[in-house]
């Protein structure tokens, strides 16, 4: 999926478009951790657009809220089915107003090193889609680890000690 010459941006992009036609997402973002903060960014999107301000352009929640951060942390994949889902025993329509058209969404973390590399986050305009498969779930798996690599190579570059 990533090619030598390739990109972290590009990269990234072709990991939203090929989740976003696999799974009938209506939108797909991956965001990365801001070096030094734990204020996330925006970087690649496919499909619907989301209406631009500074919580979806930087994921606000994943920063302020613990138990989801935490969750996130330990690479476990958040499927919240509708806004009154219960998941992690919190209310989840904070993240719901992120994204008003959305029903249902995932997010799936990019963890390495304990540390919160990035966050993909897709939705459906649908409530209470299906969860993934174990096939389906080894192949987000795949582009999650995609997504780390190119990363932690777009980290490695820009990193002090490299330059």
């Amino acid at each position: 999926m990533m090619g030598q010459n390739e990109s972290t941006d590009a990269t990234l992009k072709r990991a939203c478009d090929i989740l976003q036609r696999a799974f009938g997402f209506q939108r797909v973002s991956i965001y990365s951790a801001l070096a030094q903060s734990q204020a996330f960014s925006v970087r690649a999107i496919s499909g619907k657009p989301c209406q631009a301000n500074a919580d979806t352009q930087c994921l606000h929640g994943i920063a302020k809220d613990g138990v989801v951060r935490e969750a996130l942390l330990k690479n476990a994949n958040l499927y919240i089915r509708s806004s009154s889902d219960n998941a992690l025993g919190q209310s989840w329509e904070r993240w719901f107003s992120l994204f008003p058209d959305a029903k249902s969404f995932f997010l799936a973390p990019i963890v390495h090193d304990n540390a919160l590399l990035g966050v993909i986050y897709a939705d459906y305009s649908r409530s209470n889609e299906q969860g993934w498969t174990s096939e389906e779930l080894e192949a987000v798996e795949a582009i999650k680890r995609v997504v780390r690599l190119a990363l932690q190579a777009e980290r490695t570059m820009h990193s002090p000690s490299s330059e």
